[in-house]
């Protein structure tokens, strides 16, 4: 593989292909495509064309999105609208994952793309059209696909088993699904409150009266009080907070639904057995670690007249990448739409990015929109769903048949009947494998599904908005139409304006100041007492704060959740946030890089996005320094202590370089398993019953995850500050532990990028002849910036070290704009997995080691 030259990454960037125009098969003869040496698409539209120059803009996206990402774009919206199983059949239609076609047909999904298309047809026929025109663009490379790319069409018909085979036309349902899709995905708790649910229910049912069982298993205080709005003070957050109340402990029927799932524990795991899952850049993990960073940081604040935006969104790493780079322009022909950035495939505009000017950029806000219901059906008159004083309201009913592909290529007709709870939603109990089961074990007993989503979302109005906004004005107008999928959304302008709003449809729940309310985390298991109220109004939002800078990093927008009392839920906004060290560690770096020479540069927040110190292992090791001086540890364990201390005082970077890391991330590894081991073994009359596989299975969804972190760090806090013997004992335990760890996997002294690979993994591997990509070490961990997300995998044997923590997660771009008066916006991005369907080329590979390198190129330009 050839060197990268600074030279060329940053320099003035060539063309790989010419003028592209006017010949059939082409898309529309009005406008001018450009693929630049990494395959950045941009689009000008040419001649006179007024108002119809926005439409044939969109048509030419579509065609030209289509050529660099067909595939993807159809399976994406296969998997959107609960049609996998017509290409890959049974196992898609019905199989364990969470993208199966039942699964997302369950959820609701396919209900919510329907309610959006309804919503755009009635209120927004202007948007709707450019919809079309985009899939018109699509369509035209669907017709031309035999000669534009056979190859493609062989495969299609390898895989259905049928030789005459054709792609289905593209429509705007099509965009629509996989927009909804993407927002889900962003936005859903439901297995995360079902697995909550499971584990308090387990804790509460012989625990009634020993509160403090319940607060040692979950605290959702963050690690760092690093909040995007300015609090009140160190003591209290920015808002009102409830009295302290005891926490909840489930009645009856929260008793009831225990008693039927006390041995289904590991119901809740969704799997991804299927590698082309991962097209959405969706999470099958259900309590994963959150992990985007965006920020501005305005010209008063820069020292040099620049202002900064910087956006890196972290998903699951996959090949292709979930982002398109597009540069659009239909102004050139008397139309609205002059703007680059990126957006998913499948998609028209963009996503993020900016016009001529402001810009934009997102990350997930990780507040509560859905809800998980325990339903109570009635036994004497099948169909009806109990609600408040013993009333009850009759299921919905939505019949609906799946085509499944069969080995012969032929396809079978599968019939299921989706029922619905009024004013909840659908049914998860009826067909969703894991949910199924509990259906199955209580008689008369299920769970539905409320997401803000299922009324429908008009996101795309909101996108095109920002697309035409010129101020801070029109970029909160445009967002009022953002309703769906829950994102921090920045902003900054070339006059050197800085903003935060996280507009959207933030649930009110007033049925939480009620004395012995049940946490909005965990399922309701209330007979339709606990509705949702209005939307919420008190949306957090900054504008110029005086402070020069704003970063959200998926952390606290309030500071609500400061309070160790799991019953404040005064206004509450959410519960599954970032523990706040990506956040704090971005707002230190600006700072730092201010102080050094009193200016911040491109090249500091390019440092920033690639920054590896992890002050969420720091925090860990600081617990662990403060505690040593108290323990008697044998030499072996005294030992690993010292190297794990001597990584905190060389600065906690996850450097793949470093041959101390594997050992710390053995360690902490073990002391959330010591200490949530120690609950474990506490509770056993609780867990009466309960196989060990199945406590495993609870207990194994919690070590490691961002809830686990907090509270053992918050938790071993209030021991060190009482020097209490249990929190001495739980650091000379889990040493001991990661003693035997580190020597049964052979990590002592190996490097961090050694078990720590990057799996980026090549969707198309097993249906088209590209290759994978080759291996590579990865820097970075859970708690750095430039996030290296893991999955703890099997030991493997045989191999100098047996411990594999291969990074799939981190960010699948990282963009760079640079606004000032007076002059075009700037920008610069890396996209890894290419902006294509193929590694083959050298553009690819090099933007992919650029990634893993922190080097950024130019985004792409437009057509001039």
């Amino acid at each position: 593989m050839r060197h990268i030259r600074k030279s060329f990454v940053f320099g003035v960037i060539g063309l790989c292909a010419v003028l592209l125009g006017g010949c059939a098969g082409n898309g529309d003869k009005n406008s001018t495509v450009r693929l630049d040496n990494f395959n950045q698409l941009a689009i000008r539209v040419d001649g006179e064309l007024g108002v119809e120059a926005d439409k044939v803009l969109f048509k030419r996206q579509g065609f030209e999105q289509a050529k660099l990402r067909f595939f993807q774009m159809d399976i994406s919206r296969r998997i959107a609208s609960g049609r996998l199983g017509e290409l890959y059949g049974a196992e898609a239609f019905d199989g364990n994952g969470l993208l199966s076609d039942v699964t997302i047909w369950s959820l609701g999904l396919p209900h919510s793309s329907q309610q959006t298309l309804r919503r755009l047809e009635k209120d927004h026929p202007e948007i709707l059209a450019l919809l079309q025109a985009f899939a018109d663009g699509v369509n035209e490379y669907v017709m031309e696909i035999a000669t534009l790319d056979p190859a493609l069409l062989k495969q299609y018909r390898s895989i259905t088993h049928n030789q005459d085979y054709f792609p289905q036309a593209w429509s705007p349902i099509d965009s629509v699904a996989v927009g909804t899709q993407m927002a889900f995905l962003l936005s859903n708790s439901f297995s995360k409150k079902a697995t909550l649910g499971t584990a308090y229910l387990a804790i509460a049912k012989n625990l009634e009266g020993a509160e403090e069982n319940i607060e040692k298993f979950l605290d959702l205080r963050p690690m760092e009080n690093e909040f995007i709005l300015p609090v009140a003070g160190d003591s209290d957050p920015a808002g009102p907070v409830a009295p302290n109340r005891k926490p909840y402990l489930p009645g009856r029927k929260g008793r009831d639904l225990f008693n039927g799932v006390k041995n289904l524990l590991g119901a809740f795991t969704f799997s991804c057995p299927d590698k082309n899952m991962a097209l959405l850049g969706g999470s099958c993990s259900n309590l994963d670690t959150p992990g985007s960073n965006n920020w501005v940081v305005s010209s008063r604040y820069t020292g040099n007249g620049q202002t900064y935006l910087a956006n890196d969104p972290h998903l699951n790493l996959s090949f292709p990448s979930t982002f398109v780079e597009v540069a659009l322009d239909s102004k050139h022909a008397g139309g609205s739409f002059y703007i680059r950035g990126v957006v998913p495939a499948g998609l028209p505009g963009i996503l993020i990015g900016h016009n001529e000017d402001i810009a934009w950029g997102f990350t997930n806000s990780m507040s509560d929109v859905d809800e998980l219901y325990g339903e109570n059906f009635n036994t004497d008159k099948p169909g009806y769903v109990r609600r408040p004083n013993k009333k009850w309201v009759k299921l919905e009913e939505y019949p609906h048949t799946f085509l499944v592909r069969q080995a012969d290529g032929s396809m079978k007709e599968e019939t299921r009947v989706l029922r619905w709870s009024p004013g909840h939603g659908p049914i998860l109990t009826d067909h969703i494998r894991q949910f199924k089961k509990i259906g199955e074990a209580i008689p008369n007993t299920g769970f539905s599904y409320k997401w803000t989503g299922h009324d429908g979302g008009t996101e795309v109005v909101a996108l095109m908005g920002l697309a035409r906004a010129k101020n801070y004005g029109d970029f909160k107008a445009a967002l009022q139409h953002f309703e769906v999928g829950a994102q921090n959304i920045v902003y900054s302008d070339r006059q050197g304006n800085i903003g935060y709003y996280s507009h959207g449809h933030f649930p009110m729940r007033p049925y939480l100041e009620n004395e012995g309310a049940a946490p909005p985390y965990l399922p309701d298991m209330s007979y339709g007492e606990n509705e949702w109220g209005a939307w919420r109004k008190n949306v957090p939002e900054l504008y110029n704060p005086e402070k020069g800078y704003i970063v959200t990093a998926n952390n606290d927008p309030f500071g609500y959740n400061r309070k160790p009392n799991l019953s404040n839920f005064k206004d509450y906004f959410g519960f599954r946030f970032a523990p706040g060290s990506r956040a704090k560690r971005i707002s230190d770096l600006i700072q730092t890089y201010k102080k050094d020479d009193g200016v911040v540069t491109v090249e500091d927040m390019r440092k920033v996005q690639y920054d590896h110190k992890d002050l969420m292992f720091c925090r860990l090791v600081s617990q662990l320094e403060t505690a040593l001086p108290q323990l008697e540890l044998p030499e072996a364990e005294a030992t690993l202590a010292k190297r794990i201390v001597a990584w905190k005082a060389d600065g906690c970077f996850a450097k793949r370089s470093d041959e101390r890391l594997a050992e710390v991330t053995v360690w902490v590894s073990q002391l959330l398993r010591t200490y949530y081991g120690w609950l474990k073994s506490d509770m056993d009359a609780a867990f009466t019953g309960f196989g060990a596989a199945e406590r495993n299975g609870l207990f194994s969804n919690f070590v490691g995850s961002s809830f686990a972190l907090d509270t053992v760090y918050h938790k071993a806090n209030e021991g060190l500050d009482k020097s209490a013997p249990e929190t001495l004992k739980l650091y000379a335990d889990s040493l001991q532990a990661g003693v035997r760890e580190v020597g049964r996997l052979g990590v002592a002294g190996v490097r961090w990028g050694q078990v720590h690979p990057l799996e980026f993994y090549n969707v198309f591997a097993e249906v088209l002849p590209t290759p994978p990509h080759p291996r590579m070490e990865r820097d970075g961990n859970l708690g750095t910036v430039d996030m290296g997300g893991f999955d703890v995998v099997p030991v493997v044997a045989g191999t100098q070290s047996s411990m594999r923590v291969p990074n799939v997660w981190g960010p699948n771009f990282r963009l760079l704009l640079v606004l000032e008066e007076g002059k075009p916006i700037d920008g610069y991005n890396v996209l890894p997995g290419g902006n294509t369907s193929s590694l083959e080329s050298e553009g690819a590979l090099n933007e992919l080691l650029m990634w893993r390198d922190g080097q950024q190129r130019r985004l792409v330009r437009f057509v001039e």
